[in-house]
């Protein structure tokens, strides 16, 4: 009796050993590949995190909505005038959830794609549906997406992986809904990837055949925090740390200047105290300040 070949359909997605041997090449190419933006891959993740809305700029500049982002402690980042242009162009859901604390909130953007889906809420949406202005920013916002969310950039600190490494810190990773003129970008800091968790399409893997990606078919990431700041030299936002951290000094003496991050989650020391008897809200959180002026030349 003759072995029949079985006709199966062709994968949508492979995991990288197995596109290794499809291409005739080894993983560790792959991830060459990947981390010099020559090929784009799915990752296998879930995010649910709550991000605030800070202002990048010194608070004492006039400022607009690019001068603002999302950002939490755990590393998820957003571009504020992302979240403006959904509002602005997008309708409001009708999926409502209750979070921990019984704040009501609102789901502005969905996407959906046959591996991953993004939900973006507004928290506490009865509050913010009483402002005169629908499209103002909201204060908080939560980002839920799970299931193979397709990476169109990554820091080349990525190529550490390997058959032997298999989970490694990576410490910037770009999100986005869709390969052309993206509705929204989301970047993670300091995430630690495993490889088990890094995929390949089927079209990725042709147009790696076909001699890999240009530069130019990369997605453009507009949501990277150090991209807000082009139009400023170093020179200038150190000087502008130099400033905080001297008025902290004045305020608070030279230690918490030295730590502004441990002096603003202290309620007791000096420079907490003397921001809540001035009701003065800093609108950033003390990680965010103490990564402001970790590196100040003083």
């Amino acid at each position: 009796m003759t072995n029949k070949k079985i006709n199966l359909p062709e994968r949508d997605y492979y995991p990288l050993d197995k596109a290794a041997r499809r291409l005739g090449c080894d993983v560790d190419d792959l991830i060459h590949f990947i981390a010099t933006g020559k090929m784009c891959f799915w990752y296998r993740h879930h995010i649910d995190e709550v991000l605030t809305l800070h202002n990048y700029k010194n608070a004492f500049n006039s400022v607009s909505a690019s001068d603002y982002y999302y950002e939490n402690d755990e590393g998820v980042f957003i571009r504020a005038t992302d979240i403006l242009k959904l509002l602005e162009s997008s309708y409001f859901g009708e999926k409502i959830t209750n979070n921990e604390d019984q704040l009501t909130e609102k789901v502005f953007f969905y996407y959906d794609s046959s591996y991953s889906e993004t939900d973006i809420f507004i928290c506490n949406y009865q509050k913010y549906k009483q402002r005169k202005i629908r499209t103002q920013l909201p204060h908080k916002i939560r980002v839920v997406a799970s299931g193979l969310l397709q990476v169109f950039n990554t820091s080349i600190d990525i190529e550490n992986l390997s058959n032997e490494i298999t989970n490694c810190s990576v410490r910037r990773i770009v999100i986005a809904d869709k390969a052309e003129e993206p509705e929204i970008t989301i970047n993670l800091y300091g995430k630690t990837i495993n490889i088990s968790d890094v995929f390949i399409s089927k079209e990725e893997i042709k147009i790696v055949m076909n001699g890999g990606r240009q530069p130019g078919d990369m997605v453009k990431d507009f949501s990277d925090k150090h991209a807000l700041s082009h139009s400023q030299s170093k020179k200038t936002t150190n000087l502008q740390a130099r400033v905080i951290k001297r008025l902290i000094t004045a305020i608070a003496g030279e230690e918490e200047a030295s730590n502004p991050r441990r002096a603003l989650e202290n309620g007791h020391s000096k420079l907490s105290r003397a921001l809540t008897k001035a009701g003065v809200d800093i609108g950033a959180t003390p990680t965010c300040i103490g990564k402001w002026l970790a590196d100040v030349d003083d």
